[in-house]
């Protein structure tokens, strides 16, 4: 969905190498110019959407929320 020109957001299941590790972690604002606005803990979908908290490992049901440019989205699938 866009949000504006250049920004859109996007619901993504959380990609196979951030699994085990916390948002802190991965560092995607810095990395990649992504940023999570929520999360979707456990991938159900009427599972509540919820303020990410970094220091929290991400498991494979996690649905991320993020906002970026679409490149920073596409690099951001393709490294992880």
């Amino acid at each position: 969905m866009p949000l504006g020109e250049e920004l859109v957001i996007s619901e993504l299941r959380v990609p196979a190498g951030l699994v085990g590790r916390t948002l802190a972690e991965a560092a995607l604002p810095r990395r990649f110019g992504v940023t999570v606005v929520a999360q979707r803990r456990g991938g159900a979908a009427r599972s509540a959407v919820v303020q990410p908290d970094p220091h929290v490992p991400l498991v494979v049901d996690d649905t991320l929320i993020v906002v970026g440019r679409p490149e920073a989205l596409g690099a951001m699938l393709e490294a992880l």
